[in-house]
């Protein structure tokens, strides 16, 4: 054994109670990110649906809670959780959504946290990853099936590697958990694929590696029929099959209208910190893993057995030697991962979790062999006390990022900080007014609010879309995207004439509200704080239309009641940052509509609450261009460019500077 090799057996172990620091940070991250207000819209259409399902004492199989589409085949794949969603939301509130949740979000990084360590992970670099990827699959902390699908893939990756990676009497466990899985969420094939995958790398290996790969082939196999054990049987292992069959026949709709389609490396002037994060945790996994393998294949590592601290769970160089038996799975691991890494949104959370652990371990593992033994290595690794202060650092400005909304303002989810529903994701406002004023009427229902109408109006009235998209032909979801976004001028007449639909439903900045405030057989009679509610003219009497409408108030030049954004504090005094959303959405449909000075009154409103939001600085501009004051318009357009002006305001802003 040469010099090098000798200095490398000697074991390297972290700062006393370095782990124990750590893992609080860890936590106390994770409760900073977890702590706000619910705004997943589908949180009550799953209670609904868990409602059905207890009441009728069986899973249904079609879309029981459309009017329109009720005989429509659908597979519940979600429904042990729609379940839980009822007991949950029904029976204790928005607290109860908040404490399950957190719940959910504390197993699952507390499972990465333990993965990482027991394959090497110091805990500095430890934290630092799972910052990473706490950030990186942040948009996915919803009380929604997709938080619990993320858990059982931590404890599916777990099982695998850490707690039987030799595949010895994994069944016990992961038969159980795939059971669980294909009753929760569709994601349950992502399991049997990453047991797949870990046997595939193993069976790389060679003969040293063919007894754990078929014991690991057959465990996913085994997997797979287990999951035969859903309502629906068969039908129900194959739907995943069936979405993915219809996502990839409409992939240019879904992934050009719905933000959880939208391509990983599509442009985004705003740089969102969850794909920015997704991005450098990925390009760290390819380098750390990438190096790790290059090493192996130069040097060949020796099994040592060496003593390691009392409290560690493994000696440093033997949890190293078991990493590089678990090289070309983790590598098999990462390439089935980045292959799936599409859709913004949603395959990000699945990539953060699954390589998180592997990158710690093989980051801390790579950082030891620079300069074994030295100080610069052991900081670098995190093993030395200085080595705490990057991943603690990173800590803080995430969590001062979560507890003030800065994060979720800078990346469009609407989050706010704190607990019970959301104030500004959920058309609260345009519901209350439907159901008082016209609770047997048919209404016309974004896919936005779809969900939210469904949840707090069925039976007595159910929305024409909701959430569920495979709950009806997909052709239907595009056509009511079509009327909304004015693709198809005549798509929303359509529709309203065949399902005699009276009121409209829609966002205040959809193209078609605008529309409809200059039709006179449509008349708007609500604004809340995202949504405008229309009624067709002839539907109600007209006393009761000329005491709702709010078209005799705009003509009059005044603003119609409209709710603003609050002004709200922060957790210990911290400032909030702010989205005057309600005022942006109100100023679009007031100039589309040809009521500028009302417009223009709300944009101010809303650069006193955000002076430097891009869209409320755009909306300045265009409002001076459109009266012919290029002078005043220019500083306006200019800055909100320089703001990070989302992709789809730029071409209008762009030629509105150049004069066309």
């Amino acid at each position: 054994m040469d010099e090098q090799d000798a200095t490398a057996t000697a074991v390297v172990s972290p700062a006393p109670g370095a782990g124990v620091r750590a893992c609080t940070l860890l936590v106390l991250l994770v409760l900073a990110a977890g702590t706000f207000r619910e705004h997943n819209f589908d949180v009550w259409l799953h209670a609904r649906t868990g409602e059905w399902i207890l009441e009728h004492g069986h899973v249904p199989e079609t879309n029981v809670l459309s009017p329109i589409h009720t005989g429509y085949p659908s597979v519940h794949d979600k429904w042990a959780f729609q379940v839980l969603t009822h007991l949950v939301f029904d029976g204790a509130g928005p607290l109860g959504v908040y404490v399950v949740r957190l719940a959910l979000l504390l197993a699952l990084f507390l499972c990465l946290w333990s993965t990482a360590r027991r394959l090497g992970a110091s805990p500095a670099m430890s934290l630092l990853v799972l910052s990473l990827a706490l950030v990186a699959a942040r948009s996915r902390f919803m009380f929604r099936p997709d938080l619990a699908s993320l858990l059982l893939q931590a404890v599916v990756l777990r099982v695998v590697l850490v707690l039987r990676p030799d595949g010895r009497r994994s069944l016990r466990l992961l038969l159980p958990l795939a059971v669980v899985w294909v009753n929760v969420h569709g994601y349950f094939l992502l399991g049997v694929l990453c047991v797949g995958a870990v046997a595939a790398g193993h069976a790389l290996r060679g003969a040293a590696g063919r007894p754990t790969a078929l014991r690991f082939f057959l465990a996913a196999l085994l997997m797979l029929a287990a999951s035969l054990l859903n309502p629906a049987g068969l039908a129900g292992v194959l739907h995943p099959f069936a979405i993915l069959q219809d996502l990839a026949r409409h992939e240019a709709f879904y992934t050009s209208t719905i933000d959880e389609f939208w391509p990983t490396f599509a442009d985004d002037p705003r740089q969102p910190y969850d794909r920015l994060a997704f991005f450098v945790l990925g390009g760290g996994a390819v380098l750390a893993l990438g190096g790790l393998a290059v090493g192996a294949w130069r040097r060949p590592t020796r099994a040592r057995a060496v003593a390691g601290p009392a409290r560690a769970v493994l000696p440093a160089d033997l949890a190293g030697e078991r990493l590089v038996r678990l090289l070309l799975p983790a590598l098999v691991l990462l390439v089935m991962f980045g292959a799936m890494s599409r859709g913004l949104r949603r395959s990000m959370a699945v990539f953060a979790v699954g390589m998180a652990p592997l990158t710690a371990a093989a980051a801390s593992s790579q950082v030891r062999r620079l300069r074994p033994g030295s100080r610069a290595a052991s900081w670098l690794a995190g093993d030395a006390p200085a080595g705490e202060l990057l991943p603690a650092g990173l800590v803080l400005v995430i969590a001062l990022g979560e507890l003030t909304d800065f994060t979720s303002v800078h990346d469009g989810l609407d989050r706010q900080w704190g607990l019970g529903m959301s104030g500004t994701s959920y058309a609260d406002d345009g519901i209350d007014f439907i159901a008082r004023e016209l609770p047997q009427a048919g209404v016309f229902t974004a896919f936005r609010y779809g969900s939210t109408f469904t949840g707090r109006r069925w039976p007595e009235q159910a929305a024409s879309t909701n959430g569920n998209t495979h709950g009806y032909p997909t052709e239907w979801l595009i056509e009511v995207m079509d009327a909304v976004s004015l693709n198809d001028p005549s798509a929303f007449d359509r529709l309203c004439d065949r399902h005699r639909l009276d009121v409209a439903l829609i966002p205040m900045e959809a193209p078609l509200a605008p529309r409809l405030l200059r039709r006179d057989d449509w008349q708007l009679v609500c604004l809340g704080r995202s949504e405008a509610v229309f009624v067709r003219e002839g539907a109600v009497p007209e006393a009761w239309l000329a005491a709702h409408g709010l078209e005799q108030t705009l003509a009059g030049g005044g603003l119609p009641p409209l709710p603003r954004t609050p002004r709200l504090s922060g957790p210990l005094g911290l400032p909030r940052v702010l989205a005057p959303s309600t005022e942006l959405a109100g100023a679009q449909l007031l100039r589309g509509a040809g009521y500028p000075r009302q417009a223009e009154a709300l944009v101010q409103e809303a650069l006193a609450l955000a002076p430097d939001d891009p869209l409320a600085l755009a909306l300045a501009g265009l409002l001076a261009y459109d009266r012919g004051d290029m002078a005043a318009a220019r500083p306006w357009l200019e800055r909100s460019l320089r703001c990070g002006l989302s992709l789809r305001w730029q071409p209008e802003v762009r030629r509105a500077l150049a004069g066309t």
